[in-house]
């Protein structure tokens, strides 16, 4: 199926590859008077959900798989549902299609299917500039329960022994944005320069140098930020979140490891490692194989740094008669740290 008119906002991505022809990814198609569900799996790319609707701007839209069957939500009412289960496992979106005409905002990736009375609710929810939209939550540690609130808000709750529990805030300090330039430090050994200086996160694909475009491997990042001390306050808990990553990333904040991020939402704990003053990240970050050996394949052979004994079927040189039908087709992959980075903050209230 031809989709290169069509407005995605997250493309479908080909989840077989990683995972299986038994699976699929899911995407969503976003236009003025309508809402498309796509799934992408072997050999197939196609509409399997559509709301003939029309979209007004600053509209709040939710695609929810439950029990693998799609749903689209428009502004917290249901506009369309299938009536049958997709014939293959969906997976969410990993990122937001950047041609998009359009603007993204708020966006929440839940690994579990979000209910009828959620998204009524998060439709109503008032949003300040450069809010992003992260429920508050219950937690449990060492026994003490208290709420985690990434904004104003309220959780009213029942205990189990009848006792009615209300907790609150009015206020939670906003997103600080991590912003370039980035030093970026590349393997010479697989084409590219040693050192780049990233003036945006943007894939590496976007890149003019034709060894960052094409590269293949890990590239680390670094860069120093300024925490101001109002931030360091006990009853506040600070998050570093990416837009995306592609494909895996592993941070280090002030010398000290912070955890991997490789799926949706790229969010870490970096509470413990933070402290008043400068701040020093290092990040480390991954792509696949694809993007060198599909550049490979346009290179006489001398002059190519991949190899393998099926190059020939899964990435053939440009112009082969008749190539493989296992060939790649998807073209290169997006790669690297894709979009904005900042540290988001939260406060924490206890129940005790």
């Amino acid at each position: 199926m031809d989709t290169s008119g069509q407005p995605f906002a997250f493309f479908p991505e080909g989840m077989h590859h990683k995972l299986g022809e038994s699976h699929c990814g899911a995407g969503v198609s976003v236009g003025k008077n309508s809402i498309g569900v796509y799934e992408h799996s072997a050999n197939f790319l196609s509409c399997v959900l559509f709301a003939d609707v029309p979209v007004p701007p600053e509209s709040r839209i939710a695609v929810v798989y439950r029990d693998n069957v799609p749903s689209i939500w428009l502004n917290g009412k249901l506009v369309a549902q299938a009536k049958s289960p997709s014939k293959r496992s969906a997976h969410i979106p990993q990122r937001h299609r950047s041609s998009f005409d359009g603007t993204l905002k708020d966006v929440i990736l839940s690994p579990t299917a979000l209910s009828a009375e959620e998204i009524a609710a998060d439709s109503r929810r008032k949003r300040g500039d450069g809010e992003d939209a992260v429920n508050p939550r219950l937690r449990v540690k060492g026994g003490k329960l208290f709420a985690e609130f990434f904004g104003k808000g309220k959780i009213d709750a029942v205990m189990s022994d009848g006792t009615p529990l209300s907790l609150e805030v009015s206020s939670v300090y906003g997103p600080l944005e991590i912003k370039p330039p980035f030093d970026v430090e590349f393997n010479p050994a697989m084409g590219a320069p040693k050192s780049v200086k990233f003036g945006k996160l943007e894939s590496w694909t976007d890149n003019k140098d034709a060894g960052v475009k094409n590269y293949s491997g890990t590239a680390i990042y670094r860069k120093t930020f300024n925490l101001p001390s109002i931030y360091a306050a006990p009853d506040v808990r600070a998050y570093i979140e990416v837009d995306c990553v592609a494909e895996i990333a592993k941070f280090s904040v002030n010398g000290k490891p912070a955890g991997t991020m490789w799926k949706p939402p790229y969010r870490l704990d970096i509470t413990r490692l933070l402290k008043p003053g400068e701040n020093s990240l290092e990040i480390s970050v991954a792509n696949t194989w694809v993007n060198r050996c599909l550049y490979d394949a346009s290179l006489p052979p001398e002059k190519r740094l991949t190899w393998s004994n099926t190059m020939n079927i899964h990435y053939p040189p440009i112009g082969l008669k008749n190539p493989s039908p296992m060939a790649w087709s998807q073209g290169a992959l997006q790669s690297g740290l894709i979009g904005k980075m900042k540290v988001r903050f939260s406060k924490i209230v206890s129940a005790q």
